[in-house]
């Protein structure tokens, strides 16, 4: 068992913990990007490249569903313990967002022979967006707290990740650049954000953040 009291252990599950985050983070677009080049996104979604042809098809799509979400909570649980979140919502969101991704891929959706299922699929789809976007959202609030740059870059992020889904649908109709642009460039967000997380005035930030709480709870305590 590894004694993470110990100095040079502590730092080898550090770099084991980011190793595994970043190998996480870069196999999402690139799993995304080898499914959706199976057939056409400018001319199918995901969810038709899965289930609309053989069961190679069929299998990848569950395989890329199962993998991705997984990816995204390994990634996103390692950003929220590098600054000790740990609100029960949030964590909460983000397991159903894993969950709902793998209900999506494990549910058909052919129209004319599954119709109550196509329905389901549609839905858990949207729910793991929506809780994909809770989540993050729970945490930048939380970051806006120590630094307030980050809620106003944040902000302009989610405006460029939807609009720019919007725009995609509007322009390409319902295929796979929809989704794509919104995976990829959640994915780059989440890439830049980590990259915030590890500049020295953050970090300067989170450490008097801590100290002020800290000294804020021995002043609770110390009371009669």
């Amino acid at each position: 068992m590894i004694d993470k009291n110990n100095p040079t252990n502590s730092n080898r599950v550090k770099w084991y913990s980011r190793w595994v985050a970043g190998f996480a983070i870069i196999t999402i677009p690139i799993f995304t990007l080898l499914f959706a080049l199976k057939q056409s996104p400018f001319q199918y979604t995901l969810s038709q490249i899965g289930n609309f042809f053989d069961w190679d098809h069929r299998l990848d799509f569950i395989i890329w569903g199962i993998v991705t979400g997984a990816c995204f909570m390994i990634y996103i649980g390692h950003l929220f313990r590098r600054v000790n979140f740990k609100n029960k919502r949030a964590i909460r969101w983000l397991v159903l967002a894993n969950v709902f991704l793998v209900l999506t891929v494990l549910t058909p959706s052919i129209k004319e022979v599954f119709p109550i299922s196509t329905r389901l699929h549609f839905l858990y789809s949207g729910l793991f967006a929506l809780s994909l976007v809770l989540t993050t959202s729970f945490f930048v609030q939380y970051l806006g707290e120590i630094d307030e740059k980050i809620s106003a870059w944040s902000l302009k992020w989610g405006q460029i990740i939807v609009g720019g889904s919007v725009l995609s649908l509007f322009i390409f109709g319902k295929t796979g650049i929809f989704e794509l642009f919104f995976l990829l460039s959640f994915t780059i967000y989440l890439i830049v954000l980590s990259s915030w997380l590890r500049k020295d005035e953050f970090i300067a930030a989170l450490q008097e953040y801590f100290n002020l709480h800290f000294k804020h709870r021995k002043h609770e305590n110390d009371k009669p």
